[in-house]
């Protein structure tokens, strides 16, 4: 039995050395960062809300930003279409600030107002979890971010009828490209 538990313990040893080791490499703790943290968050539209997500960036790399919108099947066929009806989109209202931050001080690097339908570009449709809808993607913003702290806020400006016309919004902040 003593055999046994020397061999276990020193196994778990040598294991837990090499995740060590491992995680020092930048590599490791950008793909792994990947599995563990999910950065989508809730954006609860027509409440004039600010859904922030902060992320440490490890590698320089392209990072993007995203809404996610979920609408009743009929109006995301329409709008795949470039048809939907101007009370879904023409309501939306957001501002985008992303910002780079280093102790007590933020500097911006990315700014912008996105207002109905010139300011929400359509990129992809697919069918929602919930059952008679289907998921609207918009690309809000691409941006290489060199290694350190961020942090993104989304600020809803929309009225409130944006909420019940969206029963599900959310956002995110994620690298869409990786490289060396």
């Amino acid at each position: 039995m003593q055999k046994k538990y020397k061999y276990s313990l020193l196994t778990g040893i040598v294991l837990a050395g090499i995740i060590c080791l491992l995680a020092q490499f930048e590599f490791v703790r950008v793909v792994s960062a990947w599995f563990i943290h999910d950065r989508t968050t809730p954006l609860p539209l027509g409440e004039s809300k600010t859904t922030s997500i902060e992320f440490v960036n490890f590698l320089k790399k392209p990072y993007r930003a995203y809404l996610l919108l979920e609408l009743p099947r009929e109006e995301a066929e329409k709008y795949s279409y470039g048809a939907i009806d101007k009370k879904y989109i023409d309501t939306l209202n957001m501002e985008l600030i992303c910002m780079r931050l280093s102790g007590k001080e933020k500097t911006v690097i990315y700014q912008k107002t996105y207002r109905g339908r010139e300011g929400f570009k359509y990129q992809d449709r697919w069918t929602s979890e919930k059952e008679g809808f289907d998921d609207l993607f918009f690309n809000l913003a691409r941006f290489d971010l060199s290694t350190g702290k961020y942090r993104c806020d989304f600020i809803d400006k929309s009225p409130e009828v944006a909420k019940r016309q969206f029963p599900k919004a959310v956002v995110n902040v994620e690298a869409y490209e990786f490289y060396f």
